[in-house]
């Protein structure tokens, strides 16, 4: 994704030595692109909250209205995924689509969210810092999955 910015900037007055005269200062125009690297579109092979919050952070640095999130989620879907989205998805409110997918995609079982916790070991390469983070996220997953009465508190 590029986004195309236009920025004015003020140069500075010169003097000039033979005369004394000043240039008035001048207003010049720079067009910049800037990129932003979307992720690869979502083909149910990795976890769809992360992959969501990729996709979410790509969007604000491409500065992406509401509206241009909700439309274009479906272009970075693969397949089923992209069906359904197509078929259930709004695309004009971001937080609803938001809420039906995580609900369609990102659902796991309370045992499956567990066993996923549970298969988590530091290597003792990774940096701890990245191991912890993921612990994190498994065990809030986790913690979402179980029914409302069994949930550990925050």
């Amino acid at each position: 994704v590029a986004v195309a910015v236009t920025a004015t900037i003020l140069r500075e007055p010169r003097v000039n030595m033979a005369d004394g005269d000043n240039d008035n200062q001048q207003a010049v125009a720079v067009s910049v692109q800037l990129s932003s690297r979307m992720p690869h579109p979502f083909d149910g092979t990795t976890d769809f909250r992360s992959w969501l919050r990729r996709y979410e952070a790509a969007a604000d640095a491409a500065q992406w209205s509401e509206r241009s999130r909700a439309s274009r989620l479906g272009m970075y879907l693969e397949e089923d995924f992209s069906d359904s989205w197509e078929e259930l998805a709004s695309k004009t409110n971001r937080k609803d689509d938001k809420v039906l997918m995580l609900s369609l995609f990102a659902k796991r079982s309370p045992d499956e969210a567990l066993r996923a916790f549970n298969s988590l070991a530091w290597d003792g390469h990774q940096r701890f810092v990245v191991f912890a983070a993921r612990l994190g996220r498994y065990l809030k997953e986790y913690n979402r999955s179980l029914p409302e009465g069994q949930r550990m508190s925050a």
